[in-house]
């Protein structure tokens, strides 16, 4: 189901003016990606927050609100009432986190611990941090975990090997912990693309091999975007990947989530998917992602888990919680 061409077009000519004044507003203030937070959030012990991050704030958030208020129209044309009463299986998420300097993350050893307990999920996906027995050890706690094995997103300091030697190192701690079932690649288009968007399946298969080199059972998930899935031929790299994690970058492109959820199924036939779930909207206001839209995303994620079309969520991340409380506050919600 489409939302109506009229509020299409609004929310078109809306999102192409707001876009260009959201980028102005960011070199004004010299805002970097995913800095930003409510304007009363705790970030104390987490990151220290630039001045720069609320002057961006004080500059888009009107206007992104009404944006906001086109999508929720949108979503009200769209969502079918008799998901609103469902919610998604907590054996059925993951919450995506680690040790960053970046994005107002945190450096503490336990902060996707602390992210799993907020949401209260028993599954996790390591990212960002060290693949080190002090990072991993705590994890045993958890019923599945994931573990990042290339160095995409992921501070050079935390990973002097390459993306082989990494994923060698996190097939030896899964058959040191049976809880570890996957290592993951974020943004996965980023580990094996060239300059003509063309994937080398030999990129994947030399990784896939090192993560089965401890543990033969070792699967591979990926990072996905919704814009990506029309963008590349994914064919070199289909026998090398277990599972996909599809994101959508972009607030707005929630409307069409069934259709891309389609699409993803047919590129990816056969393989495990879930979905990801942005606290942050990261590709149009670099703010919070609204409540409404998060709930919608939820309910239809339910939804299709009900209908065994979908394996899960990963909602990322830890280092949201405190940054926009009621947007993680609304996905909470639509747990059970």
């Amino acid at each position: 189901m489409e939302i109506d061409n009229e509020l299409k077009e609004k929310l078109s000519a809306e999102l192409k003016a707001f876009k260009e004044y959201a980028k102005v507003a960011a070199q004004e203030t010299g805002h970097k990606l995913g800095e930003s937070c409510a304007p009363d959030a705790d970030l104390t012990g987490q990151c220290e927050v630039p001045p720069a991050a609320a002057e961006y704030y004080g500059k888009v958030a009107e206007k992104s609100a009404k944006i906001d208020e086109l999508i929720i129209q949108g979503i009200r044309q769209i969502e079918d009432k008799a998901d609103l009463a469902l919610k998604v299986p907590r054996s059925k998420a993951w919450v995506w986190g680690g040790p960053t300097p970046f994005w107002f993350g945190s450096l503490a050893d336990d902060t996707l611990i602390k992210g799993a307990e907020y949401f209260n999920v028993p599954n996790v996906v390591y990212v960002g941090g060290p693949v080190e027995e002090k990072y991993i050890a705590p994890l045993a706690k958890f019923d599945k975990v994931m573990v990042q094995m290339t160095d995409t997103c992921r501070a050079k300091e935390f990973q002097p090997e390459s993306d082989e030697e990494c994923a060698a190192k996190a097939s030896a701690f899964s058959a040191k912990y049976p809880n570890i079932i996957s290592g993951m690649l974020d943004d996965a288009t980023h580990t094996g693309h060239n300059k003509e968007l063309k994937l080398d399946g030999e990129v994947f298969r030399k990784v896939q091999e090192s993560a089965k080199k401890h543990n033969p059972a070792m699967q591979v998930s990926c990072v996905i975007y919704m814009h990506e899935l029309d963008q590349y031929d994914f064919t070199p790299m289909l026998p090398y990947i277990d599972r996909v994690v599809l994101w959508f970058w972009s607030k707005q492109d929630l409307l069409r989530l069934e259709e891309r959820f389609e699409r993803c199924c047919q590129v990816f036939a056969g393989k495990e998917i879930l979905l990801g779930i942005f606290i942050h909207d990261y590709g149009c206001a670099d703010l919070g992602n609204p409540p409404e839209c998060l709930k919608f995303q939820m309910h239809k994620a339910a939804r299709l888990i009900k209908d065994g079309k979908l394996n899960g969520i990963v909602i990322l991340g830890d280092r949201e919680i405190r940054k926009w409380p009621a947007s993680a506050q609304a996905v909470k919600d639509c747990l059970e």
